[in-house]
């Protein structure tokens, strides 16, 4: 997987950081599916004493790829991921609320990678176009990012109900939308 840190410092109660990360540990690693919903205890981290966020959700998402020269065509596998180990919740702010706001920041990496599968999908790719995917990964990422912080901003955090309704009936509409490049 290919490494990429984006941290989004929020004043507000909610703290997300997206990031693809490769690492031997696996098993504080969770890969999105539509089964598994996160659940207060895939947040192992500690809390920071220094901030005043509720949580804060470690997740992103990457792709990696088979070695190939210029000429061979490579196989491309495109995965969300939460990192537990890297992701807290403040005991005493734990709401049901709050778990899903936290588990649509994992469902929007998805839809990004989604949307990144669907790019890959239109053509066959060979070793000489890893710089090409990976300057479109870059921009997806990017797009995630500021669908991060848009998403923190409208609902302010969970906090207004309205928009967070909004936005988890937006986001379940769109991975509905692009089914066919979930991850199998």
């Amino acid at each position: 997987m290919r490494t990429c840190l984006v941290s989004l410092i929020l004043l507000f109660p909610v703290l997300i950081q997206a990031q693809v990360r490769t690492e031997d540990d696996t098993s504080n690693v969770i890969e999105w599916t539509a089964a598994r919903k996160l659940n207060w205890n895939d947040f192992k981290a500690n809390a920071p004493h220094t901030t005043r966020e509720a949580a804060l959700s470690n997740c992103g998402f990457g792709y990696s790829s088979n070695k190939a020269y210029h000429y061979e065509i490579i196989n491309i596998t495109v995965l969300a991921r939460f990192y537990s180990n890297r992701s807290w919740v403040r005991t005493d702010r734990k709401s049901v609320r709050l778990l899903q706001h936290e588990q649509r920041h994992f469902d929007l990496c998805e839809l990004y990678a989604r949307k990144f599968r669907q790019k890959l999908a239109k053509r066959t790719w060979t070793g000489d176009d890893i710089d090409k995917i990976d300057r479109i990964y870059q921009r997806y990422f990017h797009e995630l990012d500021e669908q991060q912080l848009k998403y923190d901003k409208e609902t302010i955090h969970s906090l207004d109900t309205k928009k967070q309704n909004e936005w988890n009936d937006a986001i379940a509409r769109e991975l509905d939308e692009l089914a066919e490049f979930t991850n199998k």
